[in-house]
């Protein structure tokens, strides 16, 4: 399940890194939107929905940015 997102801070202080590992680039610098992929996923998917994870026990904190899950049909 790939997972996206608009990531405004580091999971950990000092960690800089917006991946884990040595990803291949993505089209979104910076994360995309949950609206912008749902655009981009429309021509190939039957179905798709946008599942918001702004609960901050997902997180261990409040969190300010856009985070998400999209469920999709192809």
């Amino acid at each position: 399940m790939p997972v996206e997102g608009r990531w405004a801070a580091p999971a950990e202080p000092g960690d800089d890194r917006s991946y884990a590992g040595e990803p291949e680039s993505l089209p979104w610098m910076g994360g995309v939107g949950a609206e912008r992929l749902l655009q981009a996923l429309r021509p190939l998917a039957v179905d798709s929905r946008v599942e918001p994870l702004t609960d901050p026990d997902l997180w261990g904190r409040p969190i300010q940015d856009e985070r998400y899950a999209v469920i999709t049909f192809v």
